[in-house]
């Protein structure tokens, strides 16, 4: 049993996306530490890349994945569409066995939230599955914890993500979930959030920026169950690349307690995580048309909507057309 201390229930929440690690090039079952690594720079045998298509090297990661599976677990593989292959295979980097992995931890995930679909995706399921996605996105929107999504558009190319998510973690009060239940429409909601985030291989590629607005944090926003509820989503299950997690008015005692906390944070996660930023430096770094109201942006919860709607509509798209 490990001796580092819990980290506390925002830091937990900052991490949920944030588990994306360098990786192997190729295809292993061994152990991680014992491969070569890269960090998806340019090491790869595709000397220019089109982001919006896979690699050679992703294509077969992506067959290599799929056969497994097949392989091992055919009903699972039934609710796994080639797009979902693309994409762990993007994220794992050819880490077979992380892969696996995360594949079964996303299957656990969407069976202990019934709400979630496990069937493979149809184009007549898509306007269906759309709707299912924003009512349970609006749920927990209305709390107050997710503030705003924004897609950024091809037009935009000085942004390297390919989505910006706006969390307000100060208005999270853990003690506020008195069942499972409830804890299961929290983390469903990031599921779809997820879910928009990832629309296009592009964007998969890509990745999204997190800013979370920290001010007030203080006793009530801490509580181990977010662990208990949530462990199954964000400990390797969803295979979704961070590029950034922007702190904002992170009071002092975050900071410390941060500081305490970070030896035992993943290389990744601290490599993403700035603190103390500021709302200037957020309008700066992105368009207002990708910022909510409350930093001074464009995004309401109509516009939200909107871009969200649009996002899972591509997402489902391609989910039911993307063939390997």
């Amino acid at each position: 049993m490990s001796n580092a201390p819990a980290l506390s229930s925002q830091a937990r929440m900052a991490s949920v996306i944030a588990t994306e690690d360098n990786i192997p090039v190729a295809l292993s079952n061994n152990e991680p530490d014992l491969q070569v690594y890269c960090d998806g720079s340019g090491n790869s045998n595709d000397e220019e890349e089109d982001i919006s298509k896979l690699t050679h090297s992703e294509i077969v990661w992506a067959k290599e994945i799929k056969a497994s599976i097949m392989e091992e677990d055919e009903i699972l593989a039934q609710t796994i569409t080639d797009l979902d292959y693309a994409q762990f295979a993007i994220i794992t980097k050819g880490n077979l066995k992380r892969a696996m992995k995360m594949i079964h931890n996303l299957s656990t995930f969407k069976k202990e939230n019934g709400g979630i679909d496990t069937d493979a995706v149809a184009v007549d399921d898509i306007s269906v599955l759309v709707e299912k996605a924003i009512d349970s996105i609006k749920l927990v929107e209305k709390t107050g914890f997710i503030v705003s999504f924004g897609r950024v558009e091809k037009e935009e190319p000085k942004y390297s993500a390919s989505s910006v998510i706006a969390l307000n973690l100060t208005s999270f009060n853990p003690r506020k979930y008195k069942s499972p239940e409830e804890w299961k429409v929290l983390f469903t909601a990031l599921y779809y959030l997820c879910e928009a985030s990832s629309a296009t291989i592009s964007d998969i590629k890509k990745g999204s920026s997190i800013i979370c607005d920290c001010d007030l944090i203080g006793y009530d926003s801490y509580s181990s169950d977010i662990n208990k509820y949530g462990s199954v989503l964000y400990q390797d299950s969803y295979p979704i690349r961070v590029k950034e997690i922007i702190c904002l008015n992170t009071p002092f005692i975050f900071r410390a307690i941060y500081a305490i906390y970070k030896p035992f944070v993943s290389a990744h996660t601290t490599k993403v995580l700035t603190m103390g930023g500021s709302i200037s430096e957020v309008q700066d770094k992105f368009s207002l048309q990708n910022l909510p109201k409350r930093f001074e942006g464009n995004i309401g919860s109509w516009e939200m909507k909107i871009k969200l709607t649009a996002a899972l509509q591509l997402r489902y798209e391609s989910k039911a057309t993307f063939n390997l």
